[in-house]
């Protein structure tokens, strides 16, 4: 068109050459990085035993973070393996049962409460009757399989259902406000019933769960096996007594043998072999009923449940390994990659994360998993929980202000507190207050002088003044006083002063002397303590359900600094962390709304989770910032480590 209006002017006969147009570019194709990345640690920690029906090939196997799997059983480790979770609320799975001989029923509670059924094999689950509590074990009656019993760490730590789940009721009078973890029927008469407790022994029912009564056995029962062949006979893992036998019903036990670590997390007797999983060196089994033992080639790590099918086939759910599986009868082990990992998924239900601030280690304590550490930011992780460290669940990570070798770790299942002077080569365990104390808080003082440990259960608030060898209980109102029974996570300690804050269920308190007199400053109850790196005036806490609280002037008073915070409920490990180079950057961690961000020392806030899956990972249980590097934080949730290097944005 245009060549043919110049024509028809006169003038050359030849038109003019004419540039093509100018065409910017295209812009380059830019992938956005996620500000947060994950970055492990391992494959998926497998607490519930694996559901094994036989006769059908076929197994389910619930991790803690990456779901629920299920395998068709061939020759070797598992094969055709796919996700069946579909309508569970969380992928953070501790609890399974399968319904005996039927592969298509199994229930399944989740770390975000509940218990969920599958009628179809796992292709979709539903809600049952019991929507709120945390399941820590699910047994199904072999005989009225309508019959279901739950275990939990509550004041009604046992339920049970008659019909088939849609309803649950309280089944656990006699035994005290615990854990159960763990509960064993007898196959010939159903009504006869076994609990395993932490901290309060074991216990026994003879008439299906309406009344409790203590039985002969150590303070912390894991797991409890019942001799198919004679129901008399009842097999015990406890938490450091090894293995336990009763011959009569459990009227009394008597230790089984020599394993070279005493803390048994899981049994299982296949014909006349006795297999053993132990909290720190793999499994182990006995041909002779435990008067000896022979190790196998899981040698490492904490066996944390053990399932037997038939022909001799066993699965064995790990903390830090995935599953292994065994084709006879728990002597050689294989690997099962299979259902180890998903794309993208890194399970261990983390919880306390902690960088050292002398040589930048990271350190990790997961729920179930153990403890890892990584000195080059998660490539790779290493497994801390061996050689001493025998806690599943470090709930809280403290250092030596001098000495990066000294690692100060509090448990809350399995243990009370451990210490390490050489970097975590080797770790040594102290117990004080009740069998069953929970330390879910450690700080140390600037000076490296006094440890103080927080406890959760009433059991208040303790210290060390000799490197953690002894611990003297201080929580105290006034001189000679009656104890505070103060229970909670937040601790600290102002940095050169005698001034230690906690932070629990009852409010924030204060003490003003080393511990010596404590006194209430705020009534909103607390998860976590933060002091101000320049400035020890001013304090942040985080809370359980109120969002942040601060206070300028040393903590005397607080209040709430929660504009842009649309979640409330904060993490309970890390809390307010605080930027050094920047100390008006402030990052805190909620448990429902990821982690948010305030430039101006907490009077705004911003939410920053790119790269955090909503389903899971929006539940921050644990954020830590590397003091030497800025914009560099680590987040722990239900499937993962999660890195950023931008501050999150």
């Amino acid at each position: 068109m245009l060549l043919a209006v110049l024509s028809g002017c006169g003038g050359s006969d030849r038109a003019p050459v004419v540039p093509p147009p100018v065409v910017a570019p295209p812009p380059p194709v830019v992938t956005p990085m996620d500000p947060w990345t994950a970055i492990g640690p391992g494959p998926a920690a497998i607490q519930a035993p694996v559901a094994v029906h036989t006769p059908s090939k076929t197994m389910f196997v619930a991790t803690l973070g990456g779901g629920l799997f299920k395998a068709s059983i061939g020759t070797g480790p598992g094969s055709t393996v796919g996700n069946a979770d579909s309508g569970l609320n969380s992928r953070v799975i501790g609890a399974l049962a399968m319904v005996p001989h039927d592969p298509n029923t199994l229930y399944a509670g989740t770390t975000l409460g509940g218990i969920y059924k599958t009628i179809d094999g796992g292709a979709n689950w539903n809600i049952t009757g019991e929507t709120g509590a945390i399941t820590l074990f699910l047994a199904v009656d072999p005989v009225n399989t309508n019959i279901v019993y739950a275990g939990y760490n509550n004041a009604v730590p046992l339920k049970k259902s008659t019909d088939g789940g849609t309803t649950w009721v309280a089944a656990s009078s006699g035994i005290p406000n615990t854990s159960v973890f763990t509960i064993a029927i007898d196959p010939s008469n159903p009504s006869i019933l076994y609990a395993g407790t932490t901290g309060n022994g074991a216990f026994k029912s003879i008439n299906g769960g309406t009344s409790w009564t203590p039985i002969n056995i150590a303070s912390t029962v894991w797991t409890l096996w019942i001799d198919p062949a004679a129901p008399s006979t009842i097999y015990a893992g406890t938490d450091g007594d090894g293995v336990l036998k009763s011959t009569d019903g459990g009227g009394n036990f008597d230790r089984l043998g020599a394993l070279p670590v005493n803390v048994v997390l899981s049994l299982v007797k296949i014909g006349n072999r006795l297999v053993a999983g132990t909290a720190s060196r793999g499994a182990f089994f006995s041909d002779n009923d435990g008067t000896t033992w022979q190790s196998t080639n899981l040698t490492e790590g904490l066996i944390l449940s053990l399932s037997a099918g038939t022909d001799g086939f066993l699965a064995a759910g790990t903390a830090a390994q995935g599953l292994y599986v065994s084709e006879d009868r728990g002597q050689t082990w294989q690997w099962d990659s299979n259902v180890n990992y998903e794309a993208g998924c890194y399970c261990q239900n983390g919880h306390a994360i902690a960088v050292s601030p002398r040589n930048g280690t990271l350190y990790f304590g997961t729920n179930d998993g153990g403890l890892f550490e990584s000195d080059n930011s998660g490539d790779p992780w290493y497994r801390a929980s061996i050689n001493g460290l025998t806690t599943r669940s470090p709930r809280s990570i403290a250092f030596h202000p001098t000495d990066p070798q000294r690692i100060y770790v509090g448990s809350f299942i399995g243990g009370g507190f451990f210490k390490t002077a050489d970097g975590g080569q080797t770790w040594q365990r102290r117990r004080f207050g009740p069998p069953n104390v929970h330390v879910t808080g450690v700080a140390v003082s600037s000076d490296g002088g006094s440890i103080y440990a927080s406890t959760l259960g009433g059991a208040g608030i303790w210290k060390s003044v000799d490197d953690g060898e002894t611990f003297q209980r201080i929580d105290v109102g006034v001189p000679g006083g009656p104890f505070l029974n103060l229970a909670g996570r937040g601790i600290a300690v102002r940095p050169s002063s005698d001034t230690v804050f906690f932070a629990g269920g009852s409010g924030v308190w204060r003490s003003l002397d080393r511990g010596a007199l404590w006194t209430r400053v705020s009534t909103i109850a607390g998860h976590t303590i933060t002091v101000h790196p320049v400035d020890p005036n001013i304090v942040y806490v985080g809370t359980q359900t109120s969002g942040v609280l601060k206070s300028t002037d040393g903590g005397a008073t607080f209040a709430l600094i929660n504009t842009g915070l649309t979640e409330l409920r904060t993490g309970r490990t890390g809390g307010v962390q605080i930027q050094a180079a920047r100390p008006d950057t402030l990052y805190v961690n909620t448990e429902g709304g990821g982690i948010f961000k305030s430039r101006d020392a907490g009077a705004s806030w911003v939410a920053v989770n790119g790269g955090l899956t909503p389903r899971t990972d929006l539940f921050v249980y644990g954020l830590a910032i590397d003091p030497s590097a800025e914009g560099v934080l680590y987040a722990s949730t239900s499937s993962s480590v999660f890195k950023t290097t931008t501050g999150g944005e």
